[in-house]
């Protein structure tokens, strides 16, 4: 077996799985990570695990035959491109929306962006793998859509992270960082991005620990909390969708998705996994203003939303509407706003999230 291929085996081993084709590594996937790694770091990534198994430099070194300083010097070059995750002394590879986003804006090393994008493609779409990045086996969504305050029907009940205002302003740190939209810049390199006239490529908001990786990659621009809050209202404004990880602490990023290009909202609008991205726990509805005019509807990415003019009936679909807010933005008189429809589990953090997807796909976390 290829090193690359082991690489693809131990990253199916990690709590998020990794792409298969016949219970194997997936040829596309394998050709992937050729195009990240050089054949002298795949020999050494070979011997590493999934994130979070974090292995020292002596251990890896025990594992490869070689020096320790040989080995650090190596890793130190994947570091620089975001292909390993370090932790002081202590190495793994990356987890997967890392890895599978490092060819569409998450690294400065000038991969071949199409070529990674049809792979992409390959692994991703034909493979079905988005059903094991999305989900987990028993259909945990890892991503969660999340509306602004402005959206919500004054005095329902707001919990803790639970729209998006709140959920900058509480971080217990200022580490924010705006980078490229990866979904959208994955399409656009492939020439296939269907909202190229109404939605630029724009960034994805990335929080902690995740930021600070990227910064020290060279890869994106750190802001402050206004300024992140300004840009997603901008963005959400024009329709595009607020998402972030499904817990209410320890978030590592905020997307803002469409429905032709992003990996999460796509099991939703264009592939069989109605379960991909959970709601939030709000559904518009709107007020006796309504004038029915269709707007919210036009600009649904689910097409949740039926109007009839003639009888100015308002018809929402729950099984299909994620809660955005989205729609609230088209509403000439702004009658459309949230209302609360309990209906979704948000994980209190990160180590309880990850801990049920890890369960839920037979694999262990930690």
């Amino acid at each position: 077996m290829s090193p690359y291929a082991l690489i693809a085996r131990n990253l199916n081993q990690a709590f998020r799985k990794a792409p298969v084709r016949n219970n194997a590594p997936s040829p596309a996937f394998v050709r992937y990570l050729e195009i990240i790694y050089t054949p002298e770091e795949a020999r050494i990534l070979a011997q590493m695990k999934g994130y979070p198994g974090f292995m020292t430099t002596r251990r890896i070194a025990g594992a490869t035959g070689d020096s320790c300083s040989k080995v650090e010097a190596i890793l130190f070059k994947v570091l620089e491109k975001n292909g390993v995750t370090r932790m002081g002394n202590a190495w793994c590879i990356p987890a997967m929306p890392l890895l599978l986003n490092l060819a569409a804006g998450l690294s400065n090393a000038g991969f071949d962006a199409r070529k990674a994008g049809l792979l992409h493609h390959e692994f991703f779409v034909e493979d079905e793998y988005y059903k094991r990045y999305e989900t987990s086996e028993a259909g945990t969504p890892s991503l969660r859509s999340i509306p602004i305050e402005k959206s919500i029907l004054p005095g329902e009940k707001i919990l803790s992270g639970e729209e998006a205002h709140d959920l900058i302003n509480t971080l217990n740190h200022d580490d924010l960082l705006l980078a490229p939209c990866p979904c959208r810049t994955r399409q656009e390199a492939l020439d296939r991005r269907q909202c190229k006239d109404k939605n630029p490529v724009g960034s994805c908001i990335f929080l902690g620990v995740s930021a600070l990786q990227l910064e020290s990659a060279g890869v994106g621009e750190r802001v402050s909390k206004a300024q992140a809050i300004a840009y997603f209202d901008r963005m959400h404004a024009m329709g595009l969708v607020g998402a972030t990880d499904n817990m209410v602490r320890d978030n590592i990023i905020i997307c803002l998705c469409c429905g032709c290009c992003c990996s999460h909202l796509g099991g939703r609008t264009r592939w069989d996994n109605p379960a991909a991205m959970a709601p939030s726990n709000f559904i518009p509805s709107p007020s006796d203003s309504c004038i029915g005019c269709g707007k919210c509807a036009r600009h649904c990415w689910l097409s949740a939303i039926r109007v009839s003019p003639k009888e100015k009936r308002f018809e929402l679909d729950t099984s299909k509407c994620i809660g955005c807010g989205a729609c609230t933005q088209f509403c000439p008189t702004r009658s459309l706003k949230m209302k609360r429809m309990d209906r979704t589990r948000i994980f209190p953090s990160q180590d309880a999230l990850y801990k049920t997807l890890a369960k839920e796909n037979n694999r262990s976390y930690l």
